[in-house]
């Protein structure tokens, strides 16, 4: 799939069908393309917006936050608990590719919010 396939201009244009056919009428009468150019580039511009959030969200939810999402059930699990369930040892790898992105992403609950960098700290899902 190619970066165009993403955009989903035709459906955007159809659904300002009767502002296209008014901008194609006031580019005809002023005899300029500026106005229809205008029109498509905002209707780009709503695309990649779109296109950018869905991406993001898919970024955050990454294979390693699904994987610790996998081993997780609804209770409160320490980040050592959680890495010996994924056979990780490296604490700096677990926070940069496991836990913050699943933070960020709003998938975590920590158990001291007050708190975030206590010792005793620990997550839960929140699905």
């Amino acid at each position: 799939m190619g970066f165009l396939d993403l955009l989903p201009i035709e459906s955007l244009v159809k659904d300002q069908q009767e502002r296209y056919y008014q901008t194609l009428e006031e580019a005809d009468q002023e005899a300029s393309s500026k106005v229809f150019i205008e029109f498509m580039l905002g209707i780009i511009d709503n695309v990649l917006t779109q296109n950018s959030e869905t991406i993001q969200a898919t970024d955050q939810v990454s294979d390693q936050v699904k994987r610790l999402l996998d081993v997780m059930d609804n209770q409160y699990w320490s980040a050592q608990e959680l890495m010996e369930k994924l056979s990780l040892s490296h604490m700096p790898t677990f926070r940069k590719n496991y836990l913050n992105p699943a933070l960020k992403a709003e998938l975590l609950l920590m158990q001291y919010l007050d708190k975030p960098r206590s010792p005793k700290q620990r997550y839960k899902k929140v699905r």
